[in-house]
């Protein structure tokens, strides 16, 4: 169920941590959450389609590299 939430965008580890009632956040990290390789993989793809758009898209950040 963690992982779910997790993976479902609509919790933060704090509110998992909470909904699971854990004295410690890194109970909730390292026994209840997994990552999904391939969910993170497409975040990182993700993340960097967008970066390279605003980067191609932006004049203003164009004008900052050069």
């Amino acid at each position: 169920m963690a992982s779910r939430m997790k993976n479902s965008s609509h919790f933060d580890l704090k509110d998992i941590q909470a909904q699971l009632g854990h004295a410690s956040i890194k109970i909730t990290m390292d026994i209840y959450t997994h990552l999904d390789e391939e969910t993170q993989q497409n975040k990182v793809g993700q993340w960097l389609e967008e970066n390279l758009t605003n980067l191609l898209d932006n004049p203003a950040s164009k004008q900052h590299q050069l």
